[in-house]
C-alpha cells in the first residue's frame, strides 16, 4: 500500500472510524518501512463532518461535482451567463449534501450546511481541491470572496446609449422608448444589488462560524492543554508514591 492509497482509505472512513483508522493505516505503513509517510498520515486531523461529507460526494457524486466546477471555470472566465446554473449547482450539492448527512446519522443543521456550501464554493473557486488530494479536503475552507462577481455583474449591466433627441418635442413614441428603456436598466440594476446583498449576507454568515470555529479550536487547545497538565501531575505523584513504597520495602 502506498502513502496515496492510505490517504484515500483514510478520507473513506466515517468521522467515528477515521481515529481508529488512521492508526491502522500508520502502522501498516510503518511496517511496510515507510516511517515518514507514516508519521505524516499520523499527524492527519480528524474532519468535521461538513468536511467529510464533502469528500463522499466527490466520490459518489461525481458528475455533479464536475459540473459544478466546469460551470465555476466559465464564471472565473468571466461567462456571467452561467451565474445562475452555478447557483443551481451549489444549492444541489448542498441538497445532495444534506441527504448523505442524514443517511449517516449526522445532524444536517443549518450551520453544518453553511459550511458545506462554503467549501463547494470555495473548491469551485479554485478549480478543485489543492493543496489537499482529490477526496481529501482536510479543513473547512472559507468561501471565495465576492468583490470581483460584483464588479463583474454591475459592470454587464446594459449602458445607457446617447440618442439624439427627437427632432419633434412631442414626438410620444420616442418618450416611451426612452422610459422603457429606463426603467429596464432600473430593475437591472435592483437584480444585481439584490444579488450583491445575497451574497454578502453570505460572506458575513461564513465569517461569523469562521470565528466561533476559531473559538472552539482554542478552547480545545487549553482543554487539551490542561488535560497534559494534569497527565504531568499524575505521573509525579505516582513517582512519589513509587519511591515511598521502594523506600518502605
Amino acid at each position: 500500500m502506498t502513502a496515496e492509497e492510505a490517504v484515500e482509505i483514510l478520507y473513506r472512513a466515517a468521522p467515528e472510524r477515521f481515529v481508529a483508522e488512521r492508526k491502522r493505516l500508520a502502522a501498516e505503513l510503518k511496517s511496510a518501512g515507510d516511517k515518514a509517510a507514516a508519521q505524516k498520515l499520523a499527524a492527519l486531523e480528524k474532519p468535521s463532518v461538513s468536511v467529510w461529507v464533502v469528500n463522499q460526494l466527490y466520490r459518489e457524486q461525481r458528475k455533479r461535482f464536475d459540473r459544478l466546477l466546469a460551470v465555476a471555470a466559465k464564471l472565473r472566465g468571466g461567462d456571467l451567463s452561467v451565474a445562475a446554473e452555478h447557483r443551481e449547482a451549489l444549492a444541489e450539492m448542498r441538497r445532495l449534501a444534506a441527504e448523505r448527512l442524514r443517511e449517516a446519522g449526522h445532524s444536517a443543521s443549518e450551520a453544518t450546511l453553511r459550511k458545506v456550501s462554503a467549501n463547494f464554493a470555495a473548491l469551485a473557486a479554485a478549480g478543485g481541491f489543492e493543496p489537499d488530494p482529490p477526496g481529501a479536503l482536510r479543513t473547512d475552507r472559507d468561501p471565495p470572496g465576492f468583490g470581483e462577481l460584483d464588479a463583474a455583474s454591475f459592470a454587464a449591466l446594459p449602458k445607457r446609449e446617447e440618442k439624439p433627441r427627437p427632432s419633434h418635442a412631442d414626438d410620444k413614441q420616442a418618450r416611451e422608448k426612452e422610459l422603457r428603456e429606463k426603467k429596464q436598466r432600473e430593475e437591472q440594476r435592483a437584480a444585481a444589488k439584490a444579488e450583491q446583498r445575497r451574497l454578502q449576507a453570505e460572506l458575513r454568515a461564513a465569517a461569523s462560524e469562521l470565528e466561533e470555529r476559531k473559538r472552539e479550536l482554542e478552547r480545545s487547545r487549553r482543554r487539551a492543554s490542561e488535560a497534559e497538565d494534569a497527565v504531568a501531575k499524575a505521573e509525579k505523584a505516582l513517582e512519589r508514591a513509587a519511591a515511598r513504597v521502594r523506600e518502605l520495602e
